[in-house]
Parts: C-alpha cells; structure tokens; sequence
C-alpha cells in the first residue's frame, strides 16, 4: 500500500480517545476544521492521496471484521510511532508503527493490512457531542414534620437521616396536630421510596392524612407516637 497524505489545517475537532502524537493525517477527502492532530503533518504535495479504488479495497477488508458507517467517509491515519502513542493512550497498546488509524465521527479503529486484523475499536466524542455523563440518581424530597410533643423532633430527625446523596430535606416543621399515635410515611409522588420505607420501617400510604397541608416533596414523614 503506498503511503496516505495528510489533511493540511486540520482543526477544530477533539478526540478524546485518540491524541495522534506521531502519526501523519492521511487524505481521505478535502475538508478543514475537522482533526486537531498533535504531531507530524504532512502536506499533499509530499505524497499521493488514496484513490476510490485503493479506498474501497481498505473498507472491504475491514468490513469483513465490523460494520462501518454507510454514508460517512472517514479520516485515514497511518500510525508512525506507536511506541510514543502508548505511552499517551491505553487504546494504542497493541498498535504497530504502520497500522491504520480510521477515524468516523463516533468511533476510531486501528486496523492492521499486513495481517488483515482489528486491533482495537473505541469511541470519539466531539465539541459537539460530549461524552455521555453517567446517570444521576435523583435524591427524594422530603418533607419532615412533627406530629408528637416532643419539641424540635423533626429537626433532629432530619439530622440523624443520613444518605445525604439520597434525600434532600426540603422542609422542616410542625405536623397539622401533635397527638400522632405512630410515625406515617406518605407516597406523593408514587417515585420509588422503597430504601426509605425500609430505614423507617413503615409502609407508605400516598393519601395525605386529614388537616394537614399541602407539599412540594416527593415524600412526607410525620413523627407521631414512639417511632422514630
């Protein structure tokens, strides 16, 4: 295979899986402000590009290994020292000066003509398109009122709660009355308070006792009775 040239000005674009440090871009089409590459670039004029033919006998062989986009024409890097490109990213570890670096707008490969092998495959996240955050659990709401005598009960409650990731107090106060035989837990929102029943001990209704006002939590506990 003779050698793939390099986009000229290629900017704009950050891989976050591939830092190509010594490796030089090869042409696959005409377009700037597409790779930031970090290392040696070459200009068209010191090698030929890649013809349509040449293109599609590459393609063909790696399809027959995995799937490739359909209607996205990738970058063509040609890896030139993969000994300094290990030491940068864990996904050249098994990399080989020569290899070939195909780069989509969701993903890279490193493939290997001399042995027709995949040697590895990961994805590639934009400016555009930011890696994807892992999930949030959302904390349950809770409002904490004191349905006893005892003074200042639901604030000590709050404080003894705990798992603070998991709930987020939103109001402390006095229930509607403070003869309250036992706690209650009650449901607003039907989210899943099932950790929450657990701790306390107490099974949720989701009917708000009468007399007492409305809430913006996701849940109400009632301190009443012993319970705690």
């Amino acid at each position: 295979m003779r050698q793939i040239t390099s986009y000229k000005n290629l900017i704009g674009t950050v891989l976050i899986i591939v830092i190509i440090v010594a490796a030089s871009i090869l042409v696959s089409r005409e377009k700037e402000d597409e790779i930031t590459p970090v290392g040696t670039i070459e200009t068209e004029e010191d090698h030929p590009t890649l013809s349509e033919s040449e293109k599609q006998e590459l393609f063909e062989k790696i399809g027959k290994h995995i799937v490739l986009p359909d209607q996205s024409e990738p970058l063509i890097v040609q890896i030139n020292n993969a000994e300094d490109l290990k030491k940068e990213q864990a996904f050249f570890e098994n990399s080989q000066d020569n290899d070939i670096l195909i780069i989509y707008p969701d993903k890279a490969l490193i493939y290997r003509s001399s042995e027709d092998i995949l040697i590895n495959v990961g994805p590639v996240y934009t400016n555009n398109a930011q890696p994807p955050e892992t999930p949030k659990i959302q904390a349950v709401s809770l409002d904490i009122r004191n349905g006893s005598e005892i003074a200042g009960r639901a604030e000590v409650f709050s404080n003894d709660l705990g798992s603070k990731g998991e709930y987020n107090v939103i109001n402390i106060g006095d229930a509607s009355r403070a003869d309250y035989q036992a706690s209650i837990l009650v449901n607003l929102t039907g989210k899943n308070i099932s950790a929450l029943e657990q701790k306390l001990d107490l099974e949720a209704i989701n009917v708000m006792p009468e007399g007492e006002s409305e809430s913006r939590a996701d849940a109400i506990i009632i301190l009443g009775g012993s319970n705690e």
